[in-house]
């Protein structure tokens, strides 16, 4: 009896592991951004994001507005930017949520990071109704 108890206990050990490993994986595939934001207590958090480009800008995807780097990142203002940090660059920044364009968003993320795309839409939930976030670069 006790043994089929640590064999379903490992069972749903192993599949917890399993998907953060793939979560992990998807997610760090392709370019990754980092995006620089302060807390309410002014501590910085970073959070690693996928990064398009369209029009000129680039765009970042949030799920449906309520996860916390975007909640962060829109409290940032011209006169508090946040920091993105691409690859050797780094950009003062504020954003402009553009619901709208979720589709076309989640169109360019996909065609970019494609598999990673798709097991993150699997695995964590689709960002079809998400929010497409335009980052504005501050001018110097």
């Amino acid at each position: 009896m006790l043994a089929w108890v640590y064999k379903g206990l490992g069972t749903a050990i192993g599949v917890v592991v399993l998907y953060l490993v793939l979560v992990f994986g998807a997610s760090e595939s392709g370019e990754v951004v980092q995006l620089v934001t302060r807390d309410a207590q002014g501590e910085a958090v970073t959070t690693r994001l996928w990064v398009a480009d369209t029009d000129g800008a680039m765009w970042l995807r949030a799920g449906d507005g309520a996860s916390g780097w975007y909640q962060r990142l829109t409290a940032h203002s011209a006169h508090s930017p946040a920091t993105l940090i691409r690859g050797e660059n780094t950009y003062l920044i504020t954003a402009i949520p553009e619901p709208q364009r979720i589709a076309e968003i989640n169109q360019l993320m996909a065609d970019k990071y494609g598999l990673g795309d798709m097991l993150i839409g699997i695995l964590a939930g689709s960002p079809a109704s998400g929010i497409a976030v335009r980052v504005v670069v501050a001018s110097n």
